[in-house]
């Protein structure tokens, strides 16, 4: 409830603030600064507003999925140019194959967008300028394997385990001071998930990480293919 009341105001005031900065050219660079900052804060809370419904959602014991067949490949080819206008401002490089031809697939279009996002972001978070983040979509008979491979920090062995946990604290950090909730993966798993899928991640400090996310390529037998109420399941790797 907090957090829908606070969602209202906080938006007043990233609205105004935008046009303020949009038309600035009757303030000072000072006071330019101080409404930059405004936007900039405004914009940090709401995402952690939004980030903590998503978890309220899902940590209610069931996850609200409106499933209907999506083309993976195509959305992932959108999620990918869109984290390259990100990726461009660290030299960063977006790789994408697409290994196999892959089937329609029953999904929430809504919310493995928000997966598909916030691996890309975080690989482009966490890596250095100059470097590379490479893409893949591999079909078998009965799953379908997307892959994220970076190039950077790599996060160390005593930390994964923590990785998909809300508010995680971790010692790796993003290379341009980019600003993390601490929830997107705990999230993102809860998506995977819902849809009957499981994401895991093997990583070396210094040598990069690789986030894997696996969904089967036909819904289960008594699965309705639009609006259900699916159960969490634990599918931890």
């Amino acid at each position: 409830m907090a957090a829908h009341d606070l969602r209202n105001p906080l938006s007043v005031i990233k609205g105004y603030s935008a046009f303020l900065l949009d038309d600035s050219s009757g303030l000072s660079a000072q006071h330019r600064k101080f409404v930059a900052k405004i936007a900039s804060s405004s914009d940090s809370m709401l995402r952690l507003l939004e980030d903590l419904l998503d978890l309220s959602a899902v940590e209610s014991g069931k996850l609200e999925l409106t499933r209907e067949p999506v083309a993976l490949a195509e959305l992932l080819e959108r999620a990918v140019e869109l984290a390259r206008v990100f990726a461009d401002q660290k030299g960063i490089e977006i790789g994408f194959a697409r290994r196999d031809e892959v089937s329609d697939l029953a999904l929430d279009v809504v919310k493995i967008e928000q997966v598909l996002t916030n691996l890309l972001s975080n690989a482009v978070k966490y890596s250095h300028r100059g470097t590379r983040v490479d893409v893949s979509l591999i079909a078998s008979e009965s799953t379908v394997i997307l892959r994220v491979v970076d190039q950077g920090q790599g996060i160390p062995a005593d930390e994964i385990e923590r990785l998909f946990t809300p508010f995680a604290k971790l010692t790796v950090k993003a290379t341009a001071g980019e600003k993390s909730t601490g929830l997107g993966l705990a999230i993102v798993r809860r998506i995977v998930e819902g849809h009957r899928g499981r994401i895991w991640v093997k990583s070396e400090p210094g040598r990069g990480s690789i986030f894997s996310v696996e969904l089967p390529t036909e819904p289960a037998p008594d699965e309705p293919s639009r609006r259900e109420a699916a159960p969490l399941v634990d599918q931890s790797p």
